[in-house]
């Protein structure tokens, strides 16, 4: 049977014995309580799922994919999740935002000279309520780490003549020569 997610039928009663993290339903279906591997014991007749717990904590970092940006904020849908020591904890599917005051230590005129939809992000959790992620962007570890051109979709280039140190920098796209702005991480693939 291999992965499976909450709630999934793993067997019926009359099959097998439900084991750790399952349990029996109404309609006798034993059905997996977590996300795991599906174990059978034929020589028991049990099934069982085993689950591997990763905790997610403020403090460690995330890189998702930019999908809306709103007057305040910029929404994310997470890919990946990295302890404080940046070993990736997990290939994580998850949503964050990030709110306008979480974007930069800087002024910012215009939330959308931060960010574009499709745009990858760099970003340390600040909390977690009811599976959102709410994320700052601040610092030059955090930001954009790889952005495409709003008219052609062809990776930007970070502008070599703006300041190295400013978090919000000036993106050339060397395909159509567009100028735009992003916030911009130190680890920026451009």
């Amino acid at each position: 049977m291999g992965f499976v997610l909450p709630g999934e039928v793993l067997a019926s009663e009359e099959e097998y014995l439900n084991a750790s993290n399952t349990y029996v339903d109404n309609d006798g279906n034993i059905r997996s309580k977590r996300i795991g591997k599906t174990k059978v014991d034929t020589e028991n007749k049990k099934i069982s799922v085993m689950s591997k717990t990763i905790q997610i904590l403020p403090g460690d970092a995330i890189e998702g994919v930019v999908t809306g940006v709103r007057d305040k904020m910029i929404m994310l849908t997470v890919d990946k999740v990295f302890d404080k020591r940046g070993k990736e904890k997990s290939n994580y599917i998850g949503f964050a935002a990030i709110l306008v005051s979480e974007i930069t230590t800087s002024y910012l005129e215009n939330i959308k000279d931060s960010a574009k939809i499709g745009d990858i992000i760099r970003g340390e959790i600040c909390s977690m309520r009811a599976g959102l992620f709410n994320v700052t962007t601040k610092g030059f570890d955090n930001g954009v780490v790889l952005a495409f051109c709003s008219k052609c979709r062809q990776k930007l280039k970070a502008d070599t003549q703006d300041y190295k140190n400013r978090e919000l920098r000036e993106m050339i796209c060397p395909n159509c020569g567009n100028h735009e702005r992003r916030k911009v991480s130190k680890y920026y693939f451009g």
